[in-house]
């Protein structure tokens, strides 16, 4: 994205490990100059000494996850975010990951510029209680995130939301990137884990 933060930009290795995939990814996050983090996957996990010896350090780890779409149906709050929700959805994304507004227009930027098959969902009954951000690919579904409200938490929003995502998607299975937090209610949802997935950045840009 180019943005400032070291949590909007990212990369992921999973090539084998004599590829130099590690090393080529360090030397092109040099030239973007931007502050980047590397995920190392898969095969790549065994170079994670090249990204040593430049400087880099493990800053911690996500679940990579995946469900077979189980048989749900949507939920009648649940619905498809028009251009004029999201003011109110980059709202709810910046007070429940407290993002700095400029970094939700990062986020979820203007519908034109959206990658294809990407869909905004609101669970909203009379007043907004979570978004999610997912996009199609092929037969699968690739869940971006979820932001229920601070507040709403703990009610069910979040789960209400993502199944009706799941149900109108009809996608044979979807996949997501999961926080150690965020790990058990993804569990619930009945994804498991297919890897751990390292996240690697520079001191500076983590610490600054």
């Amino acid at each position: 994205s180019h943005a400032t933060s070291v949590e909007f930009n990212l990369v992921v290795c999973h090539g084998p490990h004599g590829s130099g995939v590690v090393s080529k990814t360090i030397a092109e996050i040099a030239e973007a100059n931007v502050p980047t983090l590397m995920v190392l996957a898969g095969e790549a996990l065994g170079s994670a000494q090249v990204a040593v010896d430049a400087g880099w350090a493990c800053v911690g780890e996500r679940a990579f996850m995946a469900l077979r779409s189980p048989s749900l149906t949507v939920d009648p709050a649940a619905r498809l975010a028009t251009p004029d929700d999201l003011p109110a959805v980059r709202s709810a994304v910046a007070e429940t990951f407290g993002t700095a507004p400029e970094l939700a227009l990062v986020a979820l930027p203007e519908p034109g510029t959206w990658p294809s098959g990407t869909e905004i969902w609101l669970l909203d009954d009379g007043e907004l209680r979570a978004v999610t951000a997912a996009v199609r690919v092929g037969a699968g579904l690739g869940i971006w995130s979820t932001a229920t409200l601070p507040g709403q938490q703990g009610q069910g929003y979040g789960r209400r939301l993502l199944e009706s995502v799941l149900a109108a998607s009809r996608a044979d299975h979807s996949v997501l990137q999961s926080s150690v937090v965020g790990e058990p209610f993804s569990r619930s949802l009945g994804y498991q884990v297919v890897e751990r997935w390292q996240q690697w950045s520079r001191p500076r840009w983590v610490l600054g």
